[in-house]
């Protein structure tokens, strides 16, 4: 069995290109254009404990980012298997705001609010994040899924905690086929 037309990206490649392009990201708020974040980290799901404190100590907007596994769809064609993979990411977001519930959900004229910010990253993130290179075909994101969740950090219960949403987008586009008949007539 050989791969005959391999277009899977390493899931680092897509990891660090959604990580670029949240760095760069920048919002409106008032009459100024900061960056959307001052923090962006990759983190693996198995340090979720660590992405958790990290999201209740960062004093600024943070998004982390996580990648939550693949899902394959495959289809045989005669002799030829052709295996889609679709990347899942997840999105931690949040606004370094914990005075005011409402202001750090949807924001004042001074902070974007989480809200703010994910209509942001929705808007930058949704399309292409890795174009046609190398021979490989272009790596899209498409957002399916957001929930929103409020950190508390335990020494500091009388604050009303950390608004985050946790925005879920798939990475397709990428696959490969490969030859599953050991008879050269179907070759």
């Amino acid at each position: 069995m050989s791969v005959e037309t391999n277009q899977l990206r390493s899931t680092r490649t897509v990891l660090e290109a959604v990580k670029a392009a949240l760095a760069a990201l920048t919002i409106t708020v008032g009459n100024k254009t900061p960056k959307a974040f001052g923090t962006v980290e990759i983190f693996d799901l198995a340090d979720w404990d660590t992405a958790l404190q990290t999201l209740v100590t960062t004093e600024d907007r943070i998004c982390l980012v996580l990648w939550a596994g693949d899902a394959f769809e495959n289809q045989r064609e005669i002799s030829i298997l052709t295996t889609r993979r679709i990347t899942k990411i997840e999105l931690l977001v949040s606004d370094f705001r914990i005075d005011s519930g409402v202001a750090a959900q949807i924001g004042d004229d001074s902070q974007p609010g989480v809200a703010g910010l994910v209509d942001a990253v929705l808007a930058s993130l949704t399309g292409v994040i890795l174009d046609v290179a190398g021979g490989k075909d272009a790596v899209a994101l498409v957002p399916v899924g957001m929930e929103r969740l409020t950190i508390t950090d335990q020494d500091k219960q009388e604050t009303p905690g950390r608004h985050v949403i946790s925005l879920t987008f798939d990475a397709v586009g990428q696959w490969m086929q490969v030859g599953i008949s050991g008879s050269e007539a179907y070759a």
